[in-house]
């Protein structure tokens, strides 16, 4: 269905107002993904909370120019493109990265994290990290094993002095 001037001007506006607000978005390629295929991709991106949406090229790039996103020029890439949106950057560059692995297509093109501009190769290698829940775990992990340390150093006096009185007092009998 062909959009009329005034429902791009709305969709470009709308998208502007969102990647200000997200700051943290992916800009994919899925030239090649049967229908089958895409469906199969924003199920499993909707499952995950994880915005979707194909837009023209030369509408994604009215989007980053009123949302001062200047750095990338979406128009010298080729084929189709979309944007994924949600709170974790990592996430959806995991998603999107491991559906294209599975289909054997190169659909990462670049990637905005908080608003800072990320290549193709960076979206890559952060897709490869853990989510943000699993790094919050790691991290509590080692705060845990690091304070469990510190009190069996602690312990590990006291156990010493419990000895010493122990040996004092067979010392004694």
């Amino acid at each position: 269905m062909k959009l009329r001037k005034k429902d791009k001007i709305k969709l470009a506006q709308t998208f502007t107002d969102k990647l200000k607000k997200e700051k943290t978005f992916i800009v994919t390629n899925y030239e090649g993904l049967t229908s089958k295929e895409s469906n199969k991709l924003r199920i499993n991106l909707f499952k995950e909370g994880i915005g979707y949406k194909a837009i023209k090229k030369t509408i994604i790039n009215k989007i980053f120019k009123r949302a001062k996103f200047e750095n990338f020029d979406i128009l010298t890439e080729s084929g189709q493109m979309a944007i994924a949106w949600a709170e974790d950057g990592a996430k959806v560059a995991k998603i999107i990265n491991d559906f294209s692995q599975a289909h054997k297509k190169d659909m990462i093109i670049a990637g905005f994290i908080d608003g800072d501009f990320l290549v193709k190769d960076k979206m890559i290698a952060l897709s490869k990290l853990p989510s943000i829940d699993i790094l919050r775990a790691q991290f509590i992990g080692v705060l845990k094993g690091t304070m469990s340390g510190f009190v069996n150093v602690l312990n590990g006096n006291q156990r010493k002095l419990v000895n010493v009185l122990n040996a004092i007092k067979t010392a004694k009998t």
